[in-house]
């Protein structure tokens, strides 16, 4: 049972969906899901931030161009709602017009951008094959229905987690490893989980999140 406290000590410790979490079908398909939805919100945000630097130029012409109007004067507070002292000190409002076309051109911008070039298609499940996003009972540590090779694919090419704990057991079998420390070194052969395999047989995002199975390839439905 190794392996299920592990896993519970990588749970959240704050949480509004603390029910999730608890031990049933369904906290193994939900924490998944989150896990994956977080990791695309952070490569978002990383491009947002890439994307913002690259524009910089942009955003300054923008939020320069809004300070004055078409005839060069600097703007003025507008009546929009009603208060009884608008704050009409020289530059005031022109500053705040500025920084408002500044950040919202980098929202508008880079953010789209950002959206558009973050790949999301480890988070596809369109022909609903994938074990992962399958709930099951929580205290069976994996399902026996698929192949051990293309399991691992998934959840190390896609799991942060899954792909730090194979590479800190794989360190040691690295080349600089192996030459600067061989009495130490581990001398097992490199596992690579896609040599030898058919391409039907693997795990391929691109392909919309489609995962094969034991006797359900395409291979055995076009055999007559």
């Amino acid at each position: 049972m190794e392996w299920l406290r592990k896993d519970l000590m990588r749970d959240p410790w704050l949480t509004t969906r603390f029910r999730k979490y608890t031990c049933g079908p369904k906290r193994w398909q939900w924490k998944n899901r989150r896990g994956l939805r977080d990791h695309y919100r952070g490569e978002v945000f990383f491009n947002w931030m890439k994307y913002t630097i690259l524009i910089w130029p942009l955003m300054i012409f923008a939020g320069r161009r809004a300070r004055t109007y078409q005839g060069g004067v600097g703007v003025v507070p507008y009546q929009r709602f009603i208060h009884d002292w608008p704050n009409v000190k020289l530059g005031h409002n022109a500053q705040k017009q500025f920084w408002r076309y500044f950040w919202g051109t980098s929202v508008v911008v880079a953010g789209s951008i950002a959206w558009y070039v973050t790949d999301d298609s480890y988070m596809r499940d369109n022909y609903y094959t994938r074990p992962d996003f399958k709930p099951f009972p929580a205290m069976v540590e994996n399902p026996t229905d698929y192949t051990k090779d293309t399991y691992n694919q998934l959840f190390q090419s896609n799991y942060g987690i899954y792909r730090d704990k194979r590479d800190s057991e794989e360190r040691e079998k690295n080349t600089t490893w192996r030459f600067f420390k061989p009495l130490t070194a581990n001398w097992d052969t490199k596992v690579n989980y896609y040599h030898g395999k058919d391409s039907l047989d693997t795990f391929q995002p691109s392909r919309g999140g489609f995962f094969p199975k034991n006797g359900n390839t395409l291979v055995d439905h076009m055999q007559s």
